[in-house]
Protein backbone atom coordinates (compact mmCIF):
# COMPACT_ATOMS: atom_id res chain seq x y z
CA UNK A 1 0.00 0.00 0.00
CA UNK A 2 2.92 2.84 1.56
CA UNK A 3 4.44 1.97 -2.30
CA UNK A 4 1.16 2.90 -4.18
CA UNK A 5 0.91 5.99 -2.43
CA UNK A 6 3.93 6.97 -2.83
CA UNK A 7 3.73 6.35 -7.13
CA UNK A 8 -0.05 7.97 -7.13
CA UNK A 9 2.17 10.97 -4.97
CA UNK A 10 4.93 10.97 -7.82
CA UNK A 11 2.44 10.83 -10.81
CA UNK A 12 0.08 13.99 -9.06
CA UNK A 13 3.27 16.29 -8.54
CA UNK A 14 3.36 17.60 -11.83
CA UNK A 15 0.13 18.45 -12.28
CA UNK A 16 -0.59 19.96 -8.71
CA UNK A 17 2.82 22.20 -9.36
CA UNK A 18 1.07 23.42 -12.53
CA UNK A 19 -1.91 24.29 -11.27
CA UNK A 20 -1.48 25.51 -7.93
CA UNK A 21 2.02 27.15 -8.01
CA UNK A 22 3.58 29.77 -10.28
CA UNK A 23 6.57 29.48 -13.10
CA UNK A 24 9.99 30.41 -11.42
CA UNK A 25 13.83 30.54 -12.85
CA UNK A 26 16.31 29.31 -11.69
CA UNK A 27 19.92 31.25 -11.83
CA UNK A 28 21.04 28.81 -14.45
CA UNK A 29 17.79 29.45 -16.57
CA UNK A 30 16.07 26.76 -16.23
CA UNK A 31 12.67 27.42 -15.92
CA UNK A 32 10.24 25.36 -13.07
CA UNK A 33 7.26 24.70 -11.64
CA UNK A 34 7.09 24.67 -7.68
CA UNK A 35 4.84 23.25 -5.15
CA UNK A 36 5.47 23.53 -1.43
CA UNK A 37 5.58 20.84 1.13
CA UNK A 38 2.64 20.06 3.49
CA UNK A 39 2.41 21.78 6.25
CA UNK A 40 0.75 24.00 8.73
CA UNK A 41 1.43 28.29 7.46
CA UNK A 42 0.92 31.37 9.33
CA UNK A 43 -1.34 33.57 7.44
CA UNK A 44 0.44 36.16 6.36
CA UNK A 45 -0.02 40.07 7.63
CA UNK A 46 -0.07 43.45 6.33
CA UNK A 47 1.29 46.31 8.38
CA UNK A 48 1.12 48.99 5.24
CA UNK A 49 2.88 49.82 2.06
CA UNK A 50 5.19 52.09 4.46
CA UNK A 51 5.41 50.44 7.85
CA UNK A 52 6.32 52.77 10.73
CA UNK A 53 10.03 52.67 11.83
CA UNK A 54 9.07 51.48 14.76
CA UNK A 55 7.64 48.29 13.02
CA UNK A 56 10.83 47.31 11.13
CA UNK A 57 12.32 44.80 10.42
CA UNK A 58 9.62 42.83 10.04
CA UNK A 59 8.43 39.65 10.64
CA UNK A 60 8.08 35.95 9.09
CA UNK A 61 4.96 36.35 7.07
CA UNK A 62 4.56 40.27 7.45
CA UNK A 63 4.43 43.24 4.94
CA UNK A 64 5.06 45.08 3.11
CA UNK A 65 8.69 44.86 2.30
CA UNK A 66 10.79 46.93 -0.12
CA UNK A 67 14.12 44.81 0.31
CA UNK A 68 15.40 42.15 2.28
CA UNK A 69 16.54 44.86 4.87
CA UNK A 70 13.09 45.72 5.81
CA UNK A 71 13.03 41.69 7.31
CA UNK A 72 14.38 40.46 11.07
CA UNK A 73 17.53 38.61 10.92
CA UNK A 74 17.50 35.13 8.17
CA UNK A 75 14.71 36.24 6.45
CA UNK A 76 14.25 37.88 2.64
CA UNK A 77 11.68 39.82 1.00
CA UNK A 78 9.68 37.79 -1.49
CA UNK A 79 8.24 39.89 -4.04
CA UNK A 80 4.88 38.84 -5.57
CA UNK A 81 2.03 39.68 -7.61
CA UNK A 82 -1.25 39.27 -7.29
CA UNK A 83 -3.09 36.56 -6.34
CA UNK A 84 0.58 34.54 -5.80
CA UNK A 85 1.57 32.30 -3.19
CA UNK A 86 3.72 33.07 -0.55
CA UNK A 87 6.25 30.55 0.24
CA UNK A 88 5.77 29.33 3.69
CA UNK A 89 2.94 31.39 4.19
CA UNK A 90 -0.81 31.38 3.65
CA UNK A 91 -3.24 33.47 2.42
CA UNK A 92 -1.10 34.95 -0.66
CA UNK A 93 -3.53 32.89 -3.20
CA UNK A 94 -6.72 35.43 -1.75
CA UNK A 95 -4.48 38.46 -1.73
CA UNK A 96 -4.94 41.03 -4.26
CA UNK A 97 -2.62 43.42 -3.77
CA UNK A 98 0.89 43.71 -4.91
CA UNK A 99 2.55 43.75 -1.24
CA UNK A 100 5.67 42.14 -0.39
CA UNK A 101 6.47 39.69 2.42
CA UNK A 102 9.35 38.29 4.69
CA UNK A 103 10.09 34.72 4.04
CA UNK A 104 12.66 32.47 5.34
CA UNK A 105 14.75 31.64 2.39
CA UNK A 106 14.85 28.07 3.31
CA UNK A 107 10.70 28.05 2.16
CA UNK A 108 11.85 29.57 -1.02
CA UNK A 109 14.62 27.00 -1.66
CA UNK A 110 12.75 23.97 -0.30
CA UNK A 111 9.94 23.52 -2.48
CA UNK A 112 9.82 20.71 -4.53
CA UNK A 113 10.69 21.71 -8.50
CA UNK A 114 9.36 19.84 -11.52
CA UNK A 115 11.44 20.67 -14.80
CA UNK A 116 9.96 22.50 -17.57
CA UNK A 117 11.52 22.43 -21.35
CA UNK A 118 14.04 24.99 -21.53
CA UNK A 119 13.54 28.02 -24.45
CA UNK A 120 14.98 27.93 -27.58
CA UNK A 121 15.19 30.38 -30.30
CA UNK A 122 12.83 33.01 -30.61
CA UNK A 123 10.29 32.93 -33.08
CA UNK A 124 11.84 36.00 -35.67
CA UNK A 125 7.94 36.83 -37.21
CA UNK A 126 8.03 39.59 -38.92
CA UNK A 127 6.83 42.89 -36.84
CA UNK A 128 6.84 45.69 -38.99
CA UNK A 129 6.31 49.77 -37.84
CA UNK A 130 4.82 51.15 -40.85
CA UNK A 131 1.71 48.43 -41.45
CA UNK A 132 3.51 47.34 -45.17
CA UNK A 133 2.89 44.13 -43.96
CA UNK A 134 0.57 41.68 -41.91
CA UNK A 135 0.83 41.76 -38.46
CA UNK A 136 0.69 37.92 -37.38
CA UNK A 137 -2.58 37.30 -35.45
CA UNK A 138 -2.90 36.32 -32.14
CA UNK A 139 -3.36 32.66 -31.94
CA UNK A 140 -4.78 30.69 -28.56
CA UNK A 141 -2.74 27.85 -27.43
CA UNK A 142 -4.32 27.43 -24.17
CA UNK A 143 -4.48 28.66 -20.61
CA UNK A 144 -2.01 25.43 -19.80
CA UNK A 145 1.06 25.53 -21.00
CA UNK A 146 1.52 21.77 -18.94
CA UNK A 147 -0.74 20.51 -21.61
CA UNK A 148 1.51 21.25 -24.71
CA UNK A 149 5.55 20.77 -22.77
CA UNK A 150 7.52 18.31 -25.05
CA UNK A 151 5.46 19.87 -28.51
CA UNK A 152 6.31 22.37 -30.97
CA UNK A 153 3.67 24.72 -29.44
CA UNK A 154 5.77 25.52 -26.20
CA UNK A 155 7.47 27.44 -25.58
CA UNK A 156 4.78 29.94 -27.13
CA UNK A 157 5.73 32.02 -30.06
CA UNK A 158 5.29 35.36 -31.18
CA UNK A 159 1.52 36.56 -30.56
CA UNK A 160 0.69 33.30 -29.08
CA UNK A 161 -0.96 32.71 -25.75
CA UNK A 162 -2.10 32.08 -22.84
CA UNK A 163 1.71 32.54 -20.71
CA UNK A 164 2.01 33.68 -17.34
CA UNK A 165 5.67 34.73 -17.40
CA UNK A 166 8.87 35.84 -19.60
CA UNK A 167 9.78 32.03 -19.47
CA UNK A 168 6.56 30.69 -21.31
CA UNK A 169 7.35 32.35 -24.16
CA UNK A 170 10.00 31.69 -26.70
CA UNK A 171 13.51 33.11 -26.86
CA UNK A 172 14.02 36.70 -25.98
CA UNK A 173 10.46 36.77 -26.19
CA UNK A 174 8.16 38.34 -23.57
CA UNK A 175 4.45 37.73 -22.00
CA UNK A 176 2.42 40.63 -22.44
CA UNK A 177 -0.28 41.08 -19.61
CA UNK A 178 -3.43 42.65 -20.86
CA UNK A 179 -6.77 43.09 -20.15
CA UNK A 180 -9.98 42.76 -21.92
CA UNK A 181 -9.91 43.51 -25.28
CA UNK A 182 -6.72 45.29 -25.09
CA UNK A 183 -4.82 45.20 -28.23
CA UNK A 184 -1.52 43.12 -28.42
CA UNK A 185 1.50 45.15 -29.29
CA UNK A 186 2.82 43.91 -32.97
CA UNK A 187 -0.12 40.86 -33.02
CA UNK A 188 -3.61 41.71 -34.98
CA UNK A 189 -6.89 40.89 -33.77
CA UNK A 190 -6.39 41.86 -29.66
CA UNK A 191 -8.31 44.49 -29.49
CA UNK A 192 -11.44 42.24 -30.57
CA UNK A 193 -10.28 39.67 -27.66
CA UNK A 194 -12.62 39.59 -24.59
CA UNK A 195 -10.66 36.95 -22.72
CA UNK A 196 -8.04 38.37 -20.35
CA UNK A 197 -5.35 35.92 -21.88
CA UNK A 198 -2.00 36.96 -22.27
CA UNK A 199 0.42 36.97 -25.36
CA UNK A 200 3.92 36.52 -26.34
CA UNK A 201 5.60 39.49 -28.20
CA UNK A 202 8.97 40.73 -29.07
CA UNK A 203 9.90 43.37 -26.44
CA UNK A 204 10.41 46.15 -28.90
CA UNK A 205 6.79 45.38 -31.19
CA UNK A 206 4.02 48.15 -31.36
CA UNK A 207 0.55 48.46 -31.78
CA UNK A 208 -0.72 47.45 -35.69
CA UNK A 209 -1.89 50.24 -37.50
CA UNK A 210 -5.25 49.18 -37.13
CA UNK A 211 -5.45 49.50 -33.67
CA UNK A 212 -4.09 53.10 -33.06
CA UNK A 213 -6.59 55.68 -32.71
CA UNK A 214 -6.45 59.38 -35.41
CA UNK A 215 -4.29 61.92 -34.10
CA UNK A 216 -4.66 63.95 -32.02
CA UNK A 217 -6.10 61.89 -28.78
CA UNK A 218 -5.76 61.31 -25.06
CA UNK A 219 -4.67 58.18 -23.90
CA UNK A 220 -6.79 55.96 -21.20
CA UNK A 221 -5.27 56.02 -17.74
CA UNK A 222 -2.38 53.75 -17.20
CA UNK A 223 0.78 53.52 -14.71
CA UNK A 224 4.57 54.50 -16.04
CA UNK A 225 6.53 51.59 -15.03
CA UNK A 226 10.23 51.75 -14.86
CA UNK A 227 11.06 48.50 -17.59
CA UNK A 228 13.35 45.40 -16.53
CA UNK A 229 14.15 42.59 -18.10
CA UNK A 230 15.60 39.30 -16.23
CA UNK A 231 19.12 40.34 -16.96
CA UNK A 232 18.73 43.76 -15.37
CA UNK A 233 20.35 43.66 -11.22
CA UNK A 234 19.29 46.86 -9.56
CA UNK A 235 20.38 47.16 -6.09
CA UNK A 236 22.36 43.76 -6.59
CA UNK A 237 18.87 41.82 -6.71
CA UNK A 238 17.89 39.36 -9.20
CA UNK A 239 13.96 40.13 -9.13
CA UNK A 240 11.79 42.95 -10.27
CA UNK A 241 10.57 45.41 -7.63
CA UNK A 242 8.18 47.01 -10.06
CA UNK A 243 8.82 50.88 -9.98
CA UNK A 244 6.05 53.35 -11.40
CA UNK A 245 5.88 57.07 -11.65
CA UNK A 246 3.90 58.89 -8.66
CA UNK A 247 3.05 62.40 -7.92
CA UNK A 248 2.13 64.29 -4.89
CA UNK A 249 4.49 61.54 -3.18
CA UNK A 250 3.53 61.40 0.61
CA UNK A 251 6.55 61.33 2.75
CA UNK A 252 8.58 63.61 4.76
CA UNK A 253 11.97 63.37 2.79
CA UNK A 254 12.79 62.09 -0.98
CA UNK A 255 15.64 60.79 -2.22
CA UNK A 256 17.57 63.21 -4.72
CA UNK A 257 20.99 61.85 -5.88
CA UNK A 258 22.55 61.25 -2.50
CA UNK A 259 20.85 63.78 -0.47
CA UNK A 260 17.75 63.36 1.50
CA UNK A 261 15.61 66.32 1.10
CA UNK A 262 12.02 67.61 1.70
CA UNK A 263 9.64 65.88 -1.28
CA UNK A 264 8.10 68.72 -3.91
CA UNK A 265 4.50 68.47 -4.68
CA UNK A 266 5.02 69.18 -8.21
CA UNK A 267 7.79 66.92 -8.67
CA UNK A 268 7.90 63.00 -9.58
CA UNK A 269 8.92 60.24 -7.69
CA UNK A 270 9.89 56.47 -7.84
CA UNK A 271 7.81 54.05 -5.64
CA UNK A 272 6.21 50.46 -6.05
CA UNK A 273 3.53 49.69 -8.14
CA UNK A 274 0.30 50.05 -6.57
CA UNK A 275 -2.97 48.90 -8.34
CA UNK A 276 -5.89 51.57 -8.04
CA UNK A 277 -3.60 53.64 -6.48
CA UNK A 278 -4.76 57.27 -8.59
CA UNK A 279 -1.42 59.37 -7.99
CA UNK A 280 0.19 56.37 -9.91
CA UNK A 281 -2.18 57.56 -13.21
CA UNK A 282 -1.16 58.90 -16.01
CA UNK A 283 -2.16 59.56 -19.74
CA UNK A 284 -0.42 60.46 -23.20
CA UNK A 285 -1.38 63.22 -24.95
CA UNK A 286 -0.71 61.98 -28.94
CA UNK A 287 0.11 65.65 -30.61
CA UNK A 288 -0.53 65.68 -34.66
CA UNK A 289 2.71 63.67 -36.13
CA UNK A 290 2.58 61.54 -33.57
CA UNK A 291 6.30 61.87 -32.80
CA UNK A 292 5.71 63.56 -29.64
CA UNK A 293 3.15 63.75 -26.73
CA UNK A 294 2.64 65.54 -23.36
CA UNK A 295 2.49 63.33 -20.13
CA UNK A 296 -0.60 64.30 -18.24
CA UNK A 297 -2.13 63.45 -14.87
CA UNK A 298 -4.59 61.12 -14.87
CA UNK A 299 -7.02 62.49 -12.33
CA UNK A 300 -8.74 64.82 -14.06
CA UNK A 301 -6.18 67.40 -13.14
CA UNK A 302 -4.99 69.72 -16.41
CA UNK A 303 -1.48 68.86 -15.50
CA UNK A 304 1.05 68.31 -17.28
CA UNK A 305 5.08 67.16 -17.30
CA UNK A 306 7.13 69.90 -17.82
CA UNK A 307 11.01 70.40 -18.18
CA UNK A 308 12.85 72.92 -16.20
CA UNK A 309 16.60 72.30 -16.63
CA UNK A 310 16.88 68.88 -15.70
CA UNK A 311 13.97 68.21 -13.55
CA UNK A 312 10.57 67.75 -14.20
CA UNK A 313 7.22 69.91 -12.74
CA UNK A 314 3.94 69.91 -13.34
CA UNK A 315 2.75 72.42 -15.12
CA UNK A 316 -0.84 73.63 -16.70
CA UNK A 317 -1.14 71.36 -19.77
CA UNK A 318 0.48 73.79 -22.66
CA UNK A 319 1.18 71.79 -26.26
CA UNK A 320 2.23 74.97 -27.68
CA UNK A 321 5.25 74.53 -24.89
CA UNK A 322 8.52 72.72 -26.36
CA UNK A 323 9.37 72.17 -22.58
CA UNK A 324 6.42 69.87 -22.03
CA UNK A 325 6.42 68.10 -25.74
CA UNK A 326 8.33 64.59 -25.23
CA UNK A 327 9.08 62.08 -27.84
CA UNK A 328 11.03 58.71 -27.85
CA UNK A 329 14.74 58.22 -29.14
CA UNK A 330 14.81 54.62 -28.56
CA UNK A 331 11.25 52.51 -28.42
CA UNK A 332 7.60 53.89 -29.38
CA UNK A 333 4.73 55.27 -26.93
CA UNK A 334 2.59 53.19 -28.67
CA UNK A 335 4.70 50.35 -28.54
CA UNK A 336 5.73 47.83 -25.51
CA UNK A 337 8.78 49.83 -24.36
CA UNK A 338 10.23 53.30 -24.94
CA UNK A 339 12.55 56.11 -23.50
CA UNK A 340 11.16 59.77 -22.75
CA UNK A 341 13.68 62.79 -24.09
CA UNK A 342 13.00 66.29 -25.39
CA UNK A 343 13.70 66.88 -29.34
CA UNK A 344 15.69 69.71 -28.14
CA UNK A 345 17.10 68.36 -25.42
CA UNK A 346 17.74 64.38 -26.83
CA UNK A 347 21.12 63.60 -24.86
CA UNK A 348 18.94 63.29 -21.69
CA UNK A 349 16.63 60.77 -20.77
CA UNK A 350 13.67 60.62 -17.80
CA UNK A 351 14.62 58.53 -15.63
CA UNK A 352 16.43 57.39 -12.28
CA UNK A 353 20.10 58.76 -11.26
CA UNK A 354 21.11 55.08 -10.64
CA UNK A 355 19.27 52.19 -9.59
CA UNK A 356 15.96 53.04 -8.69
CA UNK A 357 14.78 53.02 -4.76
CA UNK A 358 11.45 54.09 -2.81
CA UNK A 359 10.80 57.42 -2.54
CA UNK A 360 13.69 58.89 -5.44
CA UNK A 361 13.08 61.80 -7.88
CA UNK A 362 12.66 61.24 -11.75
CA UNK A 363 14.95 63.78 -13.41
CA UNK A 364 16.80 63.66 -16.62
CA UNK A 365 19.88 61.92 -17.25
CA UNK A 366 22.66 61.27 -19.44
CA UNK A 367 20.93 58.62 -22.02
CA UNK A 368 23.92 57.14 -22.68
CA UNK A 369 24.84 56.48 -19.09
CA UNK A 370 21.81 55.60 -18.31
CA UNK A 371 21.64 52.64 -21.30
CA UNK A 372 24.87 51.15 -20.16
CA UNK A 373 25.10 48.25 -18.88
CA UNK A 374 25.73 49.13 -14.99
CA UNK A 375 22.42 51.07 -15.04
CA UNK A 376 20.33 49.65 -17.60
CA UNK A 377 17.51 52.23 -16.76
CA UNK A 378 16.10 54.59 -19.57
CA UNK A 379 13.06 52.17 -21.03
CA UNK A 380 9.51 52.77 -19.38
CA UNK A 381 6.69 50.87 -20.33
CA UNK A 382 2.72 51.29 -20.17
CA UNK A 383 1.73 49.02 -16.64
Amino acid sequence: MKRTLLSLLICLLPSLAANEFPAKNLSNGTSVAVIDKARKLQSIHVIGSNPPPWRVPLARCVGDCDSDNDCAKGLVCFQKDRFTAVPGCSGGETDSSYSDYCVRESDILSRVYVPQVPATEENNADVPRDGTKAFPKIQKIGNNIFDHLGSDKYPLGLCSGDCDSNSDCRGSLVCFERGRNQPVFGCSGGSRDSSQQDYCISKDSVLAPSDRPALPYTSRNFRLKLYWEQSYRWQEETRERKWCMVYNYRSQSCWHGLRRQRCAQDSIYITKCKDKEIRQQFAFDYLDGGDEILIRLGSGHNRCFQRRDNSIVLRRCDASSSLQRWYAPNGDFQGYRFEISQQNYNKQCVTTAHHPKEGEVVELHSCKQSRDRDHQSSYWNIH
